[in-house]
């Protein structure tokens, strides 16, 4: 006896590519088909209403009333996401720009042997500036007089007794002196390249090869790109 083979139901799959609509979109759809709905219930109310008992002219007016609302409504939320898009935009636009620009500022600076131009500000009252130089854990590895008439130096990558140091991340400050009297430190400022930009609470935030980051509203100044 032949038996009949039981077909196998084929699975339902999802592509993975499907787009999936945003609240926002689902939202400003509903409203809209709505507002459409409502405009052809009220243009079939006014063809088919009895001539002998017309529409009330207080409950037209409260019906007119609401159709200008949702038209109004959906007008707004309209410009509203064009506005949306447009700030998104030019906010991508504003990341790319970063990429690859020297940016100065006093985040620490990838070392890897080649001279590092530091730059720094004396104040008026200081008769002697040393620069100090500290690895990426904080320890202090070289401190060297500055030109008090200058605003930067060239720190050639050497330790207080002239050794060179290892490949690493490194921080600058500059404490100044009136006569023996310490006038307090300040951090110095250094150039480096920008590799990374990201959206961080709507602030854009650079990051550099060494995986350091600042904010751009903290650079104060960009040299090339």
């Amino acid at each position: 006896m032949d038996v009949a083979a039981t077909p196998t139901a084929t699975p339902t799959t999802t592509p993975t590519n499907a787009v999936v609509e945003t609240k926002e979109e689902t939202s400003s759809s509903a409203l809209a088909s709505d507002f459409e709905t409502f405009l052809r219930l009220l243009t079939t109310q006014l063809e088919n209403q009895d001539p002998s008992k017309p529409l009330d002219s207080t409950e037209f007016v409260a019906q007119l009333a609401s159709f200008s609302a949702v038209e109004q409504q959906i007008n707004t939320n309209t410009k509203l996401d064009q506005l949306i898009s447009q700030v998104n935009g030019t906010m991508t636009s504003d990341l790319s720009k970063w990429i690859g620009a020297d940016v100065k500022s006093n985040a620490a600076v990838a070392f890897t042997g080649a001279p590092v131009d530091v730059f720094y500000s004396i104040p008026q009252s200081a008769n002697l500036a040393q620069l100090v130089v500290r690895n990426g854990t904080g320890a202090e590895v070289d401190r060297r007089a500055v030109d008090i008439t200058s605003t930067e130096i060239r720190w050639d990558g050497l330790d207080t007794s002239f050794n060179p140091l290892p490949d690493g991340t490194y921080t600058f400050e500059l404490e100044a002196f009136e006569n023996a009297t310490s006038l307090g430190s300040q951090p110095a400022q250094t150039f480096s390249a920008v590799k990374e930009t990201r959206l961080n609470d709507g602030a854009i935030e650079l990051v550099f090869g060494d995986g350091s980051k600042i904010l751009a509203g903290d650079v104060t100044a960009v040299r090339g790109g």
